[in-house]
């Protein structure tokens, strides 16, 4: 993922002649799913103003859940029920593709809506205990690190912009539920559907380079 984030700091420096706007955003998100609760992150962006209003969106995030949670399983090699406690330090990386739809609004500020479309890696690196159920036997320790990659993902966004200080400056607040297909066979010692369902809210800071900008 590493390779991404290099891709877009290349592609912005290289087309800044064709620019339009840059962001850096924070990120945060919930779900209904254990490994992913609750989300914090940061990410980067690049917007291409088509026709003067719609854009065309590229942006790199990455995100963390550290929120402890436990369930009960059935081991497939002895049948028994276990109880598991568990410390995630998870993490999530997107790559997104977006295309905002100008809606409302005037020149300093404007409201959009954008059809997403995105791709996801998963890193699920957690510790705990587990001990069987109804049992006074000692709990074991668990550890699970690995890397769940490249899962599409589509969503809808829908993201309120506004100049601050000059028309340079724009700060923008969006909402964006999505669905992310995970696995067909549900996430590793649980039952979870394998669609994975988001509700993303980001801030971000943008930064217009057109050195000429018509104002409407």
């Amino acid at each position: 993922m590493r390779k991404i984030f290099l891709i877009i700091i290349a592609l912005t420096f290289c087309y800044q002649s064709n620019a339009q706007e840059i962001k850096v955003l924070s990120t945060f998100s919930v779900s209904g799913y254990d490994y992913f609760q609750q989300n914090v992150g940061f990410g980067i962006g690049y917007d291409h103003i088509i026709q003067s209003k719609n854009k065309l969106g590229f942006t790199f995030y990455q995100s963390f859940n550290r929120s402890d949670y436990s369930y009960v399983f059935e081991s497939e090699s002895d049948g028994k029920n276990y109880f598991r406690e568990v410390s995630p330090n998870n993490q999530r990386i997107t790559f997104s593709v977006n295309y905002s739809f100008w809606l409302a609004g005037t020149r300093k500020s404007k409201f959009y809506i954008s059809p997403v479309l995105g791709l996801n890696s998963f890193r699920l690196n957690e510790t705990g205990t587990e001990k069987v159920v109804n049992e006074t036997t000692e709990a074991y320790p668990y550890k699970s690190d690995c890397w769940e990659s490249y899962k599409p993902g589509i969503g809808l966004s829908f993201e309120y912009e506004r100049q601050i200080i000059s028309d340079k400056i724009l700060l923008s607040i969006s909402a964006h539920p999505e669905l992310i297909f995970f696995s067909w066979f549900g996430l590793k010692g649980s039952t979870t559907s394998p669609i994975l369902g988001f509700i993303n809210f980001h801030l971000t800071l943008k930064y217009n380079m057109v050195k000429d900008k018509n104002k409407k």
